[in-house]
């Protein structure tokens, strides 16, 4: 399970889209603590402090679990597999883009 960080009040469609594309359950919580305790979960997690994720359920207060669909997924990667061969064509474009609007 991981939890995402979304603004608060974020749309409930964009929950489930985020469950869909990356395949996996997402829990959502109440009150963002910020980068930090996201920070400090992982570290935990990836030292063998915490076994899994679930010590999300504990430290925070989870308003939502989302579990994907696996049509949805499917639909999704259909999406993805042709953006990938689109973007070597793109990748010129972008950089214009990026020029243009000052995002680099």
């Amino acid at each position: 399970m991981i939890s995402p960080s979304l603004p608060g009040g974020t749309f409930s469609a964009s929950k489930f889209i985020i469950s869909d594309i990356l395949n996996a359950e997402c829990a959502y919580i109440k009150e963002s603590r910020g980068a930090p305790v996201g920070n400090a979960i992982n570290a935990g997690v990836g030292v063998g402090i915490f076994k899994d994720y679930r010590i999300i359920k504990d430290w925070l207060k989870v308003t939502d679990e989302i579990k994907p669909n696996p049509e949805r997924h499917k639909f999704y990667n259909k999406i993805y597999q042709i953006y990938r061969q689109l973007y070597p064509a793109l990748k010129k474009h972008y950089k214009k883009l990026a020029k243009v609007t000052g995002y680099t």
